[in-house]
């Protein structure tokens, strides 16, 4: 994996590591009603941007043989999660948000956006 060096984490993120709380517990959902005609491949097309220029956006988190908390690893790139569901009704979209708000993070393999 050419992406193998890593850094160490903040003091702020090894308590939070530390705690074992289930990474659902740090899920941030929010939702966004766009009304008129999206272009949906440039939308997605603008969010890679983001997540290409902010490195944050593509760090994840690497547990190593004997290391009790992960490595931070800085991704040269990775694409960020993706789902369009259309027009859609309110109830969808709040099945949607609900579904996931309670799924974990890969956050070895990312991406956490």
């Amino acid at each position: 994996m050419p992406e193998s060096t890593g850094f160490q984490l903040s003091q702020q993120q090894k308590q939070l590591w530390l705690t074992g709380a289930d990474e659902s517990a740090f899920n941030s959902v929010i939702t966004v009603a766009l009304d008129g005609a999206v272009n949906a491949a440039k939308l997605k097309d603008a969010v890679g941007q983001v997540v290409a220029r902010h490195e944050a956006l593509r760090t994840t988190f690497e547990r190593r043989p004997g290391m009790r908390v992960p490595l931070q690893v800085v991704r040269g790139t990775l694409a960020p999660a993706w789902e369009e569901i259309g027009s859609a009704s309110a109830s969808t979209v709040d099945q949607t948000v609900a579904r996931e708000a309670n799924e974990t993070f890969d956050l070895h393999n990312g991406p956490v956006l």
